[in-house]
């Protein structure tokens, strides 16, 4: 009928009563696409060619349309631009639901044919035949349904095209957001840092003594809760808490407040601790400074600083934390993430840092912390560096007495580090440098004493070997730069 609008179709009563007159139509505009089948595969080939080419002239105008939205050029009038991208993004959609309807219909046309084919041939087996037949026609039931689909989308194209509301709208590539904000998230910022709700500053204080102090004034930091454990200080917690609000929430205040402190200032053992640990073993009261094992990244930086291999430069792009034993560069450059091979080969011994919560480090005792720091290829490298720059630093000042006294005697072959290591290198200013160059502090007598002997010992070891003693002696220092590194003050915050 003409009065049907699709998907609905509109039929005469007396024309949809009859079943021979259905019948009819259907084998009629089954005679009609057979006409047509010839012509179908070259009529659907162009119309996918005409909906690309339509398809390219929409993206070429939508992304100038953009341009001129978001650019906001004075001389680029995007009125048009926006225009022509609406109407040739709707053009493009036409074509497309063309190209779609031949497809559909070439394809019905097709089982169609397939069907009067093996309807002409016949069968000698009726159940092959039943069981066919049967197929092809739920093949042709699903065809005729994707053209009536099809049918639909062309008409709402074309509906799409017509209709006047829709000029000056289309698909933008990218979102825009508005010039002015809801505000919202300010007024989530003012909610959670208002002084009505203490907890944000408590929180953040709670973590700032934390980094200082080795310890929280609150244990469980990630919950300040029913569930969490008390404050050890709650008048301090509350007043640092106070002087983060009323500094305009300025960290660096707070920093200065606890490093200013005579509490911060104190050393980590006193001499006279025997009553203070009688009365506070866990040292609550802050008697004395807490000591806290370096972090991964730290132990690593230190021991490339000692060696002098150590690369400071800022900035550039990160790296894989699989190559922190190869590369020298700062610990900060090398990824972290929660996922499996997510640490370093020293964070995952050294408890490094945890990408799925920020919270506190885990402090864990492992003897493979201790065979790391002594037979790890890292800190063979940094120990062979170290007593390389003492004897370049000792072939220095020894060439330079030497021109003071004469200046003649002065040679550059006497001056390198391969004829300082020619000589006999005295063993306490080696062990007093290296104590003071590790762990930063000097040696004590029993200290120097034990590490004579052990000096000695493995230089003895080294020469029945069929080491020279200049080698032995080499070997012997490089042995107790190892062992300096396995010290316990090497991996302790003090």
């Amino acid at each position: 009928s003409s009065h049907t609008v699709l998907p609905a179709t509109a039929l005469v009563a007396s024309a949809a009563m009859d079943e021979n007159l259905r019948s009819r139509l259907q084998e009629r505009d089954a005679a009609r696409r057979a006409v047509r089948a010839p012509q179908l595969p070259l009529r659907s080939a162009q119309a996918e060619h005409a909906a690309a080419r339509a398809l390219l002239d929409s993206i070429e105008a939508r992304i100038a349309a953009d341009d001129a939205r978001y650019t906001q050029r004075p001389d680029v009038d995007g009125t048009p631009l926006v225009a022509k991208a609406s109407r040739l993004e709707r053009l493009a959609g036409l074509r497309q639901a063309e190209a779609q309807l031949l497809a559909a219909e070439l394809k019905l046309a097709q089982l169609e044919a397939a069907q009067s084919q093996a309807a002409q041939s016949g069968s000698s087996d009726g159940e092959a035949t039943a069981a066919d037949k049967a197929k092809r026609d739920k093949e042709l039931a699903a065809a005729s349904k994707a053209l009536l689909a099809a049918e639909v989308e062309r008409s709402q194209a074309e509906q799409a095209c017509q209709d006047p509301t829709l000029d000056g709208s289309y698909t933008a590539f990218s979102p825009k957001y508005p010039q002015r904000s809801t505000g919202r998230r300010r007024a989530l910022g003012q909610w959670i840092t208002s002084r009505h709700n203490p907890l944000t500053a408590r929180v953040a204080v709670n973590h700032i003594w934390l980094r200082h102090f080795h310890a929280p004034l609150v244990e469980s930091v990630s919950d300040f809760g029913r569930n969490g454990d008390l404050p050890s200080h709650p008048q301090l917690l509350d007043w640092l808490a106070a002087e983060l609000m009323d500094s305009g929430w300025s960290t660096k205040h707070i920093h200065r407040l606890i490093v200013g402190s005579a509490a911060y200032r104190r050393a980590t053992g006193a001499r006279d601790a025997a009553p203070w640990l009688a009365v506070d073993p866990e040292n609550k009261l802050l008697w004395r400074m807490n000591t806290g094992r370096a972090e991964a990244e730290v132990i690593r930086d230190c021991l490339l600083h000692c060696g002098g291999q150590l690369d400071t430069t800022m900035g550039g792009q990160g790296l894989e934390n699989s190559e922190s034993l190869t590369t020298h560069r700062r610990s900060l450059y090398y990824s972290f993430y929660p996922e499996q091979g997510g640490m370093s080969p020293l964070g995952e011994l050294f408890d490094g840092p945890d990408a799925g919560e920020c919270y506190r480090r885990t402090r864990t005792v492992i003897p493979q912390q201790a065979l790391v720091m002594t037979n790890s290829q890292l800190v063979h490298a940094m120990s062979v560096a170290c007593v390389d720059r003492w004897l370049a630093e000792s072939a220095g000042q020894s060439a330079t007495s030497r021109a003071a006294a004469s200046p003649a005697s002065a040679s550059p072959e006497a001056a390198s580090p391969v004829a300082a290591g020619a000589v006999e290198q005295p063993t306490e200013p080696f062990i007093v440098h290296m104590f003071e160059h590790i762990l930063s502090r000097a040696p004590t007598a029993a200290e120097r004493q034990v590490c004579r002997e052990a000096m000695e010992k493995q230089r003895e070891i080294l020469a029945k070997s069929g080491k020279d003693q200049t080698l032995a002696m080499r070997g012997a220092q490089e042995s107790l730069v190892r062992a300096l590194f396995s010290h316990s003050d090497f991996v302790t915050v003090r």
